[in-house]
This record gives structure tokens, sequence and C-alpha cells, in this order.
């Protein structure tokens, strides 16, 4: 039943649920299994995606107390406090205790097995010749949590990790636009079940949706890259939300759908967290909100003048909500990874989002299941996030390729053997087999192409390209040949009359432009 249905007085069992979730599920085993085939075949990097909610952090501590069995160093990578500390309390659980790399441990400890590294640090320390030829052939193992973030970039670039395996972790292994492919660094991607399927299978909560509409529309909202992906800018997305009849609606919703769930609301700034939180408490809906810094002079402002009255200290903001001395916890984006509560029963998105990625780790915060308590969830999306990316239960496939451009056809094509996308350029797809793990080596087929004599050789029209052509090719060609060559490969018209001026040959120029009329 729904957790809104549960008992009066009912508080969530902590510890036995915590035995629950760490009982191996089969796909975890499955999923472990493929990791060891993959790198015992020669694989040396690859992405581990589930989604959120499903364990990704007890499948890796798993795999990772495989490898200590074996002898084996690893270091884990994460940006996030709530992945730092969530990685760290998993491998503990086994009886696992890392070295944590973060601000407070200025000594490093060479005799673990395993250590958690927080990103920012370890960029700040491998600045150090000493630390990064430490960090460089330490290691058998690199895992990279929520590995499709741009903010590990850095690590590979520098070659960090050049003599190490690499794991990654995330429920959504996907780039867009000029960020860098994932397929520079990954080679193939080992999946789990999707989220309709966990469903079905009872390991995710079922989503209630509930999508107002309130008339808001991103229409003239500006785009900015935020994270290494393409969003709306913050700001202007927040001007659109700071409406009476969002706060109205929000009000009802929360009365009406959300009464007494525990809620956590996510915001595009911080101003507009307080301001959120402030509606709702005015409404007589308490609420406390959580922003690590604000990030606009409003922001501060009104951080000033509430913080004393509706925020706190992290981790007693956390320690309270989940005691439930209040229900609503208003955050901007501090909670939407590593932030594992299955206690919450409902997700308000109050903000208007581009990012996939960020809109289903949003959705997930809510999805976990407790068994015979808790078995759904709502999702209020207040600003048409889910006409714009569809709903958060929907299957998707990802790719370690991503198009780079937004016009004309993507650079990409799909291999007939493998099924995988390749760029479009590619002769031999150097994709992985997720059956076997080798390489798939289909050779793409080649077209026929157009020949053209060009006085002294044969060449094939799609062998060259304007560049390519010499002086002298340009003064062996015919003006009539020099036009189909122009347009067999798109160069623009002035092109034409370029060269004729370029091989002294204007009058056949302008005698051919009487034929075209």
């Amino acid at each position: 039943m729904p957790l809104a249905k549960r008992p009066k007085g009912y508080q969530i069992n902590t510890k036995q649920l915590i035995v629950e979730m760490k009982q191996e599920r089969q796909y975890q085993i499955q999923a472990k299994t493929d990791l060891h085939r993959f790198y015992k075949s020669g694989g040396r990097s690859c992405i581990l995606e589930s989604a959120t909610g499903t364990g990704k952090t007890f499948m890796a501590a798993m795999f990772i107390k495989d490898l200590i069995n074996e002898g084996k160093k690893v270091l884990i990578l994460t940006d996030r406090e709530e992945l730092h500390d969530g990685s760290a309390q998993a491998l503990v659980d086994l009886r696992i205790h890392p070295f944590l790399i973060d601000r407070k441990s200025k000594r490093l400890n060479i005799s673990h097995s395993v250590y958690v590294a927080m990103s920012e640090t370890l960029k700040r320390r491998v600045k150090s010749l000493d630390y990064f030829n430490w960090v460089n052939n330490n290691f058998d193992y690199i895992i990279i949590d929520e590995c499709h973030k741009q903010s590990f970039n850095d690590f590979f670039q520098r070659e960090i990790f050049n003599n190490s395996n690499i794991l990654g972790l995330t429920a959504t292994p996907r780039r867009t636009g000029k960020s860098r492919q994932l397929a520079l660094d990954y080679q193939t991607i080992i999946r789990t079940p999707k989220i309709s399927d966990h469903i079905d299978q009872g390991n995710l909560a079922k989503p209630i949706y509930i999508e107002p509409d309130l008339g808001i529309t991103s229409e003239g909202i500006k785009v900015s890259k935020i994270n290494g992906e393409e969003d709306f800018n913050p700001q202007q997305a927040d001007r659109a939300m700071d409406v009476h009849k969002v706060y109205e609606g929000l009000v009802n919703i929360m009365h009406n759908e959300c009464k007494d769930l525990v809620t956590i609301v996510f915001c595009a700034t911080s101003a507009g967290v307080i301001k959120t939180c402030k509606e709702l408490n005015d409404a007589g809906i308490e609420a406390k909100y959580y922003i690590s810094k604000p990030s606009e002079k409003t922001g501060a402002m009104l951080h000033a003048m509430y913080g004393n009255i509706y925020s706190g200290e992290r981790k007693t903001l956390k320690a309270d909500w989940k005691a439930g001395k209040f229900k609503v916890l208003v955050n901007l984006g501090v909670f939407t990874t590593g932030f594992d509560y299955p206690g919450i029963e409902a997700v308000v998105i109050n903000r208007m989002t581009m990012s996939l990625a960020l809109f289903l780790q949003m959705c997930g915060r809510g999805s976990r299941v407790i068994p015979n308590v808790k078995d759904s969830f709502i999702i209020v999306d207040m600003a048409d996030n889910i006409k714009r990316l569809g709903k958060w239960h929907e299957n998707r496939q990802y790719s370690l390729k991503h198009s780079e451009g937004t016009k004309g056809a993507p650079p990409l094509k799909k291999c007939p053997k493998c099924k995988q996308d390749c760029y479009a350029s590619a002769k031999i797809c150097d994709n992985i087999l997720p059956t076997t793990y080798e390489r798939c080596n289909f050779t793409f087929p080649v077209k026929d192409k157009k020949t053209i004599e060009v006085g002294f050789k044969v060449s094939a029209y799609k062998d060259l390209t304007w560049r390519d052509l010499t002086l002298e090719m340009k003064q062996k060609m015919t003006i009539e040949q020099l036009e189909h060559f122009r347009e067999l490969n798109k160069i623009p018209k002035g092109w034409l009359r370029y060269v004729a001026m370029e091989t002294n040959r204007m009058d056949e120029y302008h005698s051919f432009v009487k034929t075209l009329v």
C-alpha cells in the first residue's frame, strides 16, 4: 500500500530496511558477474547503467569486495558529499574500511586497499607530481560514481587513469552537444533492467503523476551550458516560475494531494528555494530549505532574512526531516544524487529543465520501495518537464556516442550487427559486443562512387574535397566537370566563378552560365 496510508504514528524501521536492501537481488548478481567477465576478457573500461533506487552503490561495493579478496587496490571517485559518505558507508557495512581523501585528510595513508576521494580534492592533490604518480600507478581499478558528469573529464584528459581499469556508475550514461564523448573514455555499457521492468518486479515504486496546467512557458528563456549540459538559464527560468499562480497551484497540491506526505521540492535558484519555502510556511505547510551557498544577490539577501527561521546545518536538517520534525524539504540541487531516503513519498519539481539526467535524478528520489508499506510515490511537475522530456518510467536507450550538432543529420549510424551507434565516418564498428565483450569489427559496405576523367587520371569525386584540388587539376578539368564536382560536394556556387578566375577561363565560364539560363 502507498506510504500515505501507513498506520498513524508509523516510523520507518531504518535498520530492518537496510538489511532488506542489502540482500543481493538476481539482477545485481548478474551485473556483478557481467563486470567480472568483461574485465577478465580483456576489457578496460565500462559503465554500469542502473536506475536510481536499484542499488548501484551496493552493487559496486559487492564488486569491490571481490576485488579486495583478489588483492586489488581500488579508488572510488565522487563529486558530492552524499556520494562520498554513501560509498564509504556501503563499504564499511561489508567490513571494508576505506581511507577517505577529502579536505580533512591532509596526510595520506598508503597502506589501505580502498580509497574514497572527492573529485575536486583529488584534482588539487594531483597537481603535485608525487601525488600524480601515486594515483597513476597505485590502483588496479578506478570506480567513478555518476560518471556521466563532465566534472570527471579532467582526469581523463590529463591521462591520470591510464594504468587502471575504469568502472563508471550512472543511471543515465548520456551526454549532449559539445560535451566530451563517453566513447572516448568507456568501451561499453553493462545494463540492468529498465525502470518499467523494476516497477513490474516490485524493485521500484509506482509513479503517480500530477501535472498542473499553469500556462508556464519556456519561450524566450535563454539556454546556458550548466555542468557541461545545455539547460535553461536558472535566473530566467526562476523568474518565469516566480508568479502567484505557481505558488497558489503548489500550495493547493500540497494541501490536497500531498498532505502530510514526506516531500522533497526542487527549485532552480537559491532565491526560488527560499521564496518557495516561505510561501509553503505562510500557507500553514511546515517546510525547511537547504542551500549550500546562495548563488546570487537576491538569494543571499533572502537567506540572511529567513535562514535562521527556515534553514539550518545540512546534517541536522536531514536528520530532523527523517525524524518527522517537518514534512517538506526544499532544495536547489544538493539532494539530486547520492541522497537515499526511502521514506520520500512525493517529489515536487518546481523548476523547468532541459536536462534528462537531472529530471530522472530528481524523480528517482522517491522511487525506493519499503516492503509492505510503500509501493508508490507522487511526482508533481510544475513546469511541463514531462511534456518536454517524457515520463520518468519510460524506457530509454543510452549510447556512448552522441550527436554533437543541432542542425542537419546527426553524425551517427546504427551498426547492423551489434545494433549500437557508430560515428557516421566509421568504416569498421569499434563497439564491444554485449554478449562476448569482443570487438564487433563489422565492416560497413563502401558505396559506389561516381568517377570523372580529369585529363590525366580518373578520380573518385567522394575521395576528393575542394581543398584537395591542385591548380594543375583545376586547369585540366572542364568548366562542366568542375560544376559537376561542385554539386556533388555541395560547394557554394561562388566557388566555380572563383576557379574560373584562378585558371583564366572567365569567357568559358560565362558561356557555360548562359547554357544554364
